[in-house]
């Protein structure tokens, strides 16, 4: 890759990191992640080389690249990891944008944060067909390439033989949970958005009641079962079969045919609960999903209990995603049951709104 870059920036740059070295540096409701040209036999960052910066929300995104080939188109993508025993060129990847670099070796690109894989990179355009959506060519000492993985709210991730899964997170972030209601038939943004997945069946489901607050059985499943109830009751299909004994052996995020709610520790700070999805691309169904309640925050019911995270109302934003709904984060849609923010006694999410119903009977019919 030609370097047009002079050495007055790239030490700009370098000042800018150690941090830029760490990867995601989250300001405000933006998070950064760098992109750096790397050999391709080592996958180190080569010092001095071409590199870019993305900022980015779950809603839309920047980037801007510097000492790239001038002249060059070149189209930033999410890629996703393949099954070990899948070829190269099974690869898929999610097109975000596309530019053709100035003579001095800059590109910028703007557009939507589409979900996708949680790596990103910058590639010649020629080497990607955004179309069938796959890579068609190998050229990686004239790509940019993540420093981390991308941490956004919800990202798609290759099991082999034709299973994907989404995995959707909702964040605490009492700043963008505003509880009050929005009045009925106020003009605005859709508020909801699909997988573009759905059951075919009704699917059955367990839930492991153990838990680091003390709640009872009882009152775990008796809840989950309530907000079960809200979504089944959204639509003349029967979303929800009965719930089966928890089998002995179980995890949560494993594709093991069990529709599996329980308690753990996820390992991103600031998640409350996570749900993760699995749909067949060959029949476009879904075919699984596992709901954790992170067990970092406080679980109860908000009505008896001040300060806790609102089971009820936690769950019924979850399940939604089982079901093939995405999380929504425009702030004119924070009165949905799907918006992706929640926090301490917010029960908001426990009633389904306008949205909420359409987009399951868009899934399910009416």
């Amino acid at each position: 890759m030609t370097l047009l870059m002079t050495g007055t920036a790239v030490l700009a740059m370098k000042a800018n990191g150690p941090a830029a070295f760490n990867g995601l540096n989250h300001a405000g409701q933006a998070a950064q992640l760098y992109l750096y040209e790397k050999d391709p036999v080592t996958w180190e960052v080569i010092d001095s080389g071409a590199w870019g910066k993305m900022t980015y929300t779950e809603e839309n995104f920047v980037f801007n690249g510097h000492g790239l080939e001038p002249k060059t188109e070149y189209t930033l993508i999410r890629y996703m990891d393949p099954a070990e025993e899948e070829p190269w060129s099974t690869h898929s990847v999610v097109c975000l944008g596309e530019d053709t670099s100035s003579r001095d070796g800059a590109a910028h690109i703007m557009g939507e944060m589409i979900t996708g894989g949680q790596k990103v990179w910058l590639v010649l355009s020629d080497d990607v067909d955004c179309g069938t959506g796959k890579m068609i060519g190998w050229n990686p000492s004239e790509y940019l390439f993540e420093y981390n993985l991308i941490t956004d709210a919800s990202y798609i991730t290759n099991h082999g033989n034709g299973i994907y899964s989404y995995t959707h997170l909702i964040k605490d972030g009492e700043a963008k949970q505003n509880q009050a209601k929005k009045a009925s038939g106020t003009s605005g943004p859709a508020c909801y958005k699909l997988m573009g997945h759905a059951w075919d069946y009704t699917p059955y489901y367990t839930i492991n009641p153990t838990n680091s607050d003390g709640l009872t059985e009882e009152f775990i499943v008796g809840t989950i079962e309530t907000s079960i109830q809200t979504w089944d009751a959204s639509t003349s299909f029967p979303l929800f079969g009965s719930r089966l004994p928890t089998p002995k052996v179980i995890s949560w995020g494993v594709n093991d045919g069990h529709n599996y709610y329980s308690f753990g520790d996820y390992p991103t700070d600031g998640v409350i609960a996570v749900c993760r999805t699995w749909y067949n691309t060959g029949t476009d169904y879904i075919v699984e999903y596992d709901i954790m309640f992170d067990e970092d925050f406080t679980w109860g019911d908000a009505t008896v209990t001040s300060g806790v995270m609102d089971l009820q109302n936690i769950a019924t934003h979850e399940i939604g995603h089982g079901m093939g709904l995405l999380d929504v984060y425009q702030r004119p849609c924070n009165y949905v049951t799907m918006y992706g923010y929640s926090t301490e006694g917010d029960t908001a999410k426990r009633t389904l709104e306008t949205p909420d119903i359409l987009a399951m009977q868009l899934n399910y019919g009416v």
